[in-house]
Formats: structure tokens, sequence, C-alpha cells
């Protein structure tokens, strides 16, 4: 695989984003492992599953790396998009995406042991890529959207009709019964979210497990309450686990605002609080996208339904309050990231932009080529530590922090 780099100092447009994934058809052997939210999809969400918080690592040297540096595998085919990541190390990370193949599905999975500086292709499910969250498969159709590892060896891929599992770092995948609309992993146990209604979205009505890390039995925990929408995004640090579900935006509701429940056991229980988002100037403001910080903190991406106008505010009691609304002054944003409740980093129209100071003014830290029609929607950020992040807007490109989002460094997959 042909890797070129280059890295970006603060202020300087960059290439920026990435945690691309994927391994062509020709790597997929054994068994059946970005944008803002769309109506009825989930909005992509990358995570250091292993670690305690939810987000990627490591950077990427320039030029080519010597073939003792490169994890056991095949080659990274040409073509490669990227979808999700997970991390579990600053040095050990999978990515999730497709390239182009002569026989479907071309989902494919790309590994690296080195921080970044080489990928390599392994086996993936044979399930194709969901691009449009939970309505993007027909029912009978087995379809994965995103990428959960635990540690080196134990993985699970899901998506609204699959939920597959590895347990010898992606060599073999078994597909388990029933499906997931979003997983988490930390602290021995894995969250799962799925959705038991025929024919949604709309209307789908959430149920959470819980089982031990590589287990097969699931245990339903209760709920407060109904969750009904149209997608959910599940994030975990430490002990908390934060879920929302989201609802059509777009519609012609009357109030489509979210819900946030939120968990301090590592899911075992969990407390109902409403669309922190409340409203902006008199009108109606909805949760878009959430972010989990290392730190704990929670920052949540909140819309103005009927003027698109985007704003931010962070809560550093794990849901219970949040602090106040401050804007983004650039356009509609695409993701958001967080290194802490005060660094944040958000994307819009393929630029990457940092915060200080949580929210209140924002400064360009970051470019990438934004995703051409057809190819995987921006963006996804994702934090393991304060320092060290990825940014994946959607293409051939992988972004590397370590200085919490201050200069950043690109790969590029090229041809293989």
């Amino acid at each position: 695989m042909r890797i070129s780099e280059r890295r970006i100092t603060l202020g300087w447009l960059v290439s920026a984003a990435l945690v691309a994934a994927l391994a062509g058809c020709s790597s997929r052997t054994g068994t059946a492992p970005a944008g803002s939210a769309q109506p009825g999809s989930a909005p992509p969400v990358a995570s250091t599953s292993g670690s305690s918080t939810s987000g990627p690592h490591g950077s990427a040297p320039a030029g080519g790396t010597g073939a003792g540096a490169r994890p056991p595998g095949g080659p990274v085919p040409a073509g490669f998009l990227a979808r999700d990541f997970t991390f579990v190390s600053p040095d050990q990370g999978w990515l999730l995406g497709t390239a182009p193949c002569s026989s479907a599905p071309c989902t494919s999975i790309v590994r690296t042991t080195d921080g970044g500086r080489s990928w390599v292709g392994i086996p993936a499910p044979r399930a194709d890529l969901e691009f449009n969250g939970q309505n993007g498969c027909d029912a009978d159709q087995a379809c994965v959207r995103g990428l959960r590892f635990a540690d080196t060896r134990t993985g699970y891929a899901y998506g609204s009709t699959g939920l597959y599992l590895t347990r010898d770092g992606g060599a073999t995948w078994s597909r388990q019964p029933g499906q997931a609309d979003a997983v988490e992993v930390g602290d021995g146990t894995a969250l799962r979210v799925g959705h038991g209604t025929e024919g949604c979205p709309p209307g789908c009505g959430y149920q959470v497990s819980t089982a031990p890390v590589g287990g097969t039995q699931w245990q339903t925990v209760s709920l407060p309450g109904t969750l009904t929408g149209n997608a959910v995004q599940l994030l975990r640090v430490g002990h908390r686990a934060f879920l929302a579900v989201y609802r059509n935006t777009a519609g012609g509701a009357e109030d489509a605002h979210s819900t946030l429940v939120t968990s301090a056991d590592d899911g075992g229980h969990w407390t109902l609080h409403s669309d922190p988002c409340g409203s902006q100037g008199g009108q109606e403001a909805d949760t878009t996208q959430l972010a989990a910080g290392p730190d704990g903190s929670l920052t949540v991406l909140c819309r103005v339904r009927q003027t698109g106008v985007g704003f931010v505010a962070t809560s550093t009691d794990g849901g219970a309050s949040f602090g106040p609304a401050h804007r983004f002054p650039d356009g509609p944003v695409q993701a958001v990231g967080a290194a802490s409740a005060t660094v944040l980093l958000v994307s819009s129209g393929g630029n990457a932009y940092r915060s200080t100071d949580s929210g209140v003014s924002w400064t360009q830290v970051a470019r990438a080529p934004f995703p051409s029609e057809g190819e995987v929607q921006p963006g996804v950020f994702g934090f393991q530590n304060a320092g060290t992040g990825r940014w994946v807007p959607g293409g051939a490109q992988v972004l590397t922090t370590t200085d919490g989002g201050r200069t950043w460094t690109t790969a590029t997959f090229g041809g293989s």
C-alpha cells in the first residue's frame, strides 16, 4: 500500500480527516469486522473500545514503512473509502469501509498496529456496507455499518440487519442472532442498542442489552420509559454511557426533539433527560450528534430546526446539566468531537475547526476534500485521550492529531 503524508500546523489548510477502513475483496477470507445525521440514520461515531473513551489514536509519519512494521494481513485495495473506526490503544486500530471489487459484498476492514503508519487488510463479515442508516438495507439483507473492538482479539461488526462477533482479531467472524443499531464496549462489558419494530424507521422502539465482552448471551436492561425514534447514537467513557434517540427533524412533526438517557454504571441503570438543546430564540433546537470527551464530559451538537443555525453545549456532570450554548459561526456542521470539556472540534464543508473555550471562539485547523456524490459521507471525530484523536471526513484519508487538534498529520490511502 502506498501512503503519502504531510504535517499541518495550526492555521494551515490541510487535507483533514478520516479514519478509514477497508480491506478489499481479495482480503476477505474466512467466515462471516460522518456526516451529520440524516433523517432515519444514526450519526457515525468512532470508538476507542477498550480504553475509557470514544475516539481513535496514533500518528502516521511520512513515507512508506518496512515490511517488519506491518501487521499480518493482505494489501489495502485501491479505491478505498472509510466508514467507521475503532482503536484499543494508540497503536492498535481497525477501520471499516468499502472499495470497488468484482464480487459483492465489497465491505472490508484494515488494521494498523503502529499508530497508522502502515495498514493491511484483514477478513470482513460477508455483509454489505450500510451507508444510509437504519433504512439502508432490506430486512433479509445482511448489512453492517459500525465496528467496535474491545481488545486485540474481540470485536463486533454491526448494522440494522446484522451483528457479527470475532474472537480471533478478525480472522473469522460469526453471525449472531438479531441486529444492532449501536454497540459500545468497555470495562469488560458490551452494550447493544437494537430495535424490534418491523418496517421502521420511522417509529422504531429501542431496547438496550448488555453482555460480557465476547459473550453471546445478552440481557435486556430496564429503561426509564419507552424509547422511540428514527436513529440512535451510543457513547461510553469510563463507567458512563450516553444514548441519544433521534427523531426526523426534516419531517413535519411539531416536536422533533431527541431523547437523552444516561448511565453511570456501565449501562446497568439509566436516567431519562429531555433534549438538552431545548430552544433558541423561541424556536425548537434539536440534538443532532453527541461527543464524549476522555475527561467524561458530554458535548451536544444542536441545530435550530427552523433556521438550521448550529451550536454546541457541554455537560461535565454526566448529562444532568449543560453549560451555555455557543454558536458555530460558519455554516452547517457535519460532525463534532471533544478532546475535553473545553477543547472541541467540528467539521463544516470539509474544514475542521477547533475551540479551546467550549465553543465561544473557533479557529480553522485543517481541511479535507469534501466527499463527492456517492462517496462515504463526512464525518467522524474521535479522541482516545486529551491529545490523540482522528477525524474521518469520508474518503481515502486518515487525519491524526497528537496535540488535541492543534496540528494534524494526513495519511492518504493510494493504490496497493
